[in-house]
């Protein structure tokens, strides 16, 4: 209940249909009936622009006699730091991942430094280098297997405690099984990788050469 008074008071709000504004409005104003402005909201910010191009082409408007006003001011006051906060974010994961390679790629070698001598009897003994290869990545992937679970349990902990550097409780924090399976895809990858890094020093030598090295 309204009058004249109280009608251009913006202070309150009604969201319905556009049937109920239409007659919530009959009776008042110049022409009798009719809406002057219209205020919509959209669920995603980033998708205004393709909101109001689809809104443009309803032929059944007569867009000489409407405007549109776009209103995205708190928007975009949220949305640069948002950007740099994914900015950041990616930084992180890049350099982590990077030094976790360097790290895994240092003990490999280490590792495979370690097993020169068995190496040499292999390829001594007809033992193809792929399948030298293939037997360390399989004793990487193995280890691998046993320490994603373990990764996928603490995770949770763990990201909650980044989340609160930006502002994020623990439990706003979800490490979904969609993350588990996309971290142990390119963990994977990551991981063979680095068995073939690591084994090129040692590829690259003979059977005798790698045996008379340790003699």
């Amino acid at each position: 209940m309204y009058d004249d008074a109280s009608y251009y008071d913006y202070s309150n709000y009604i969201f319905c249909s556009m049937q109920a504004s239409e007659n919530l409005i009959k009776g008042w104003g110049g022409d009798g009936d009719g809406i002057s402005e219209a205020y919509y909201y959209v669920m995603d910010a980033a998708q205004l622009e393709n909101v109001i191009k689809r809104v443009k082409n309803i032929s059944s408007i007569n867009w000489n006699n409407y405007k549109i006003t776009v209103n995205d001011e708190v928007y975009q006051n949220i949305s640069d730091p948002l950007s740099d906060t994914g900015t950041l974010i990616t930084t992180l994961i890049v350099v982590i991942t990077v030094v976790s390679m360097v790290l895994i790629i240092l003990i490999l070698s280490m590792s495979i430094r370690s097993r020169k001598k068995e190496m040499g009897i292999l390829l001594a003994v007809g033992i193809a280098k792929p399948a030298v290869i293939l037997q360390y990545a399989i004793e990487t992937l193995l280890i691998a297997a046993a320490a994603f679970p373990l990764a996928y349990l603490s995770s949770k902990q763990a990201v909650g405690m980044l989340g609160t550097l930006f502002g994020k409780t623990a439990e706003n924090v979800i490490v979904t099984t969609q993350h588990f399976t996309l971290v142990a895809a390119l963990g994977t990858i990551l991981l063979i990788a680095a068995v073939l890094i690591s084994c090129i020093p040692a590829m690259r030598l003979k059977p005798k050469e790698i045996l008379s090295q340790m003699e």
